[in-house]
């Protein structure tokens, strides 16, 4: 009968220190997720952006202007976005306070056996207070975010030839060429 035989491996202490780092580089990018999100959609944005800012350019409009122009343009076009949906939604709750849903809700709690506090235990109205608080806090981030993106953005399309360059210069020397080729 043969005997098992063990195999064994041997890691290189030069392959451990390189697990280590990429584990290190990991798990750093993990923690600013958020930023790389924010970064990567400011240079999408900026990406976007730029061929109507050269234009503008080429009409001799600077390119701060030409920037604040497309900025007065998307923001007037979301607040036409939001205007537009702000009577629907006040239609929506006129309708919604108008129907006798609230009625029937307080004939509900006044003929049931169950009253209205019974609910407002602690547990609940914590739960309700959190609900609200992450609300609150889920639409500022937002808008903050939103914010960053315009601002990361702006500096992107102003400062673009060094941008590039920046990014260029990461890439391997051997890659460059490529590289900027796929990207233009």
């Amino acid at each position: 009968m043969d005997t098992p035989r063990f195999v064994s491996a041997h890691i290189s202490l030069a392959t451990f220190i390189r697990f280590l780092v990429i584990a290190f580089v990991l798990l750093v990018l993990w923690i600013l997720r958020d930023i790389i999100v924010l970064i990567f959609l400011s240079m999408v944005l900026a990406a976007t952006i730029s061929p109507l800012v050269r234009k503008f350019e080429r009409i001799r409009i600077p390119r701060v202007a030409g920037i604040t122009i497309i900025y007065c343009v998307i923001i007037s076009l979301v607040l036409l976005f939001v205007a537009l949906l702000i009577p629907a939604i006040r239609d929506e709750a006129t309708s919604l306070s108008n129907s006798n849903y609230i009625e029937k809700v307080t004939t509900f709690f006044a003929d049931s056996s169950v009253s209205i506090g019974s609910f407002a235990t602690k547990e609940n109205v914590s739960t309700f207070s959190k609900g609200i608080f992450a609300g609150v806090k889920g639409v500022v981030g937002g808008f903050t975010s939103f914010l960053l993106v315009l601002v990361i953005t702006f500096y992107f399309t102003i400062d673009e030839g060094n941008i590039r360059r920046f990014w260029v210069r990461l890439i391997p020397k051997r890659y460059r060429e490529r590289v900027t080729g796929v990207a233009r």
